[in-house]
């Protein structure tokens, strides 16, 4: 039996890996996407799913509620089968939830250690924290949290990034979440070894469609963006998602190293970095000048892509549209 299955379900956009040795339900609570379910059991025919293309063992599951037409239509209780193949795709029979994340429930209270505090690149501060390993199952990025210290709420959320994880792919306990340098009383009296609260996950409302993915940022809104892309990638391993960030100089690159991770985890992305005010060598991967004026040197036309901007700059929406971008997909 392989460790991993990739489960396909085309009508939501969705291609995740799971776990084979668990039912298909649980296995995708546990990569962090619930699935239609009520009973667990067998019973109410709410996980029931058709499948497409794959396998599935079925052999120690309730079956018996199934009929038998159902069955000669490889209709499944997705409760109670274990994804067999390498690839299983589905088609379920009651409708899966908006947003397919875990977390549907109300945000809530966790108490952490701090356990290391980085000055990153002068625009982020990395808080290093420990994290309760029950709620991993619902916590991804994309999702943001906020910060109780002392008793006192921030206003802002701030952004999750993956995970600290060990090589196997586990989780080690650690989360690492990004605060802008400009909140600067949220973080200024912190140190490790304290206990803050974390209240959250809250979710980004990202559309989830199977089209393309732009994102044009500048290094302040960089963590946002790395945030949205991992989430978009988490839900669908094939989306296809480009990010081009932009910087006045070479000293001024932010998470070169993330966007190198991401591009070798996910063959549907990739990334492209503008220097703006300085010009750069021909051997470099950098492109000289600003946004609205080479971005069609990197993609011809954006007539099916969502695209991110991290401001509203007038002169790259118009060349965005002269690209065949809509308006209405322009976030």
């Amino acid at each position: 039996m392989n460790d991993k299955t990739t489960l396909k379900i085309p009508k939501y956009n969705l291609n995740l890996k799971i776990n084979n040795n668990k039912n298909i339900v649980q296995a995708a609570l546990e990569a962090g996407v619930k699935l239609s379910f009520s009973c667990r059991s067998g019973v109410c025919g709410t996980c029931k799913a058709k499948i497409i293309n794959g396998e599935t063992d079925n052999s120690k599951g309730i079956t018996h509620n199934l009929t038998n037409e159902e069955k000669s239509n490889n209709i499944i209780f997705t409760c109670q089968s274990l994804p067999l193949s390498k690839t299983l795709e589905l088609e379920f029979l009651s409708p899966l939830s908006k947003s397919l994340l875990a977390n549907d429930n109300k945000p809530k209270e966790y108490v952490v250690e701090i356990l290391t505090i980085n000055n990153l690149h002068e625009s982020y501060i990395e808080l290093i924290t420990s994290f309760p390993k029950r709620i991993f199952t619902f916590l991804h990025d994309g999702m943001k949290i906020q910060l109780n210290i002392a008793g006192k709420l921030s206003e802002n959320k701030y952004n999750i990034i993956t995970p600290k994880l060990n090589p196997d792919g586990s989780n080690n306990g650690l989360i690492s979440i990004y605060i802008p340098i400009n909140d600067k009383e949220i973080y200024q009296n912190l140190f490790p070894g304290e206990t803050i609260t974390i209240i959250g996950p809250h979710k980004n409302d990202i559309p989830i469609n199977g089209k393309p993915y732009l994102f044009i940022t500048n290094k302040e809104n960089l963590i946002s963006s790395l945030s949205k892309i991992k989430q978009i990638l988490f839900i669908n391993n094939d989306a296809k998602v480009m990010l081009i960030s932009y910087y006045e100089n070479k000293h001024k690159i932010q998470f070169m190293d993330e966007m190198h991770k991401i591009q070798n985890i996910y063959k549907g992305f990739n990334y492209k970095i503008i220097i703006t005010k300085e010009k750069v060598a021909s051997n470099t991967r950098f492109i000289f000048g600003k946004p609205e004026d080479v971005l069609n040197k990197i993609i011809s036309n954006l007539n099916n892509h969502i695209i991110f901007i991290d401001k509203k700059n007038g002169k790259l929406i118009k060349k965005i549209i002269e690209l065949e971008g809509l308006k209405e997909n322009i976030y």
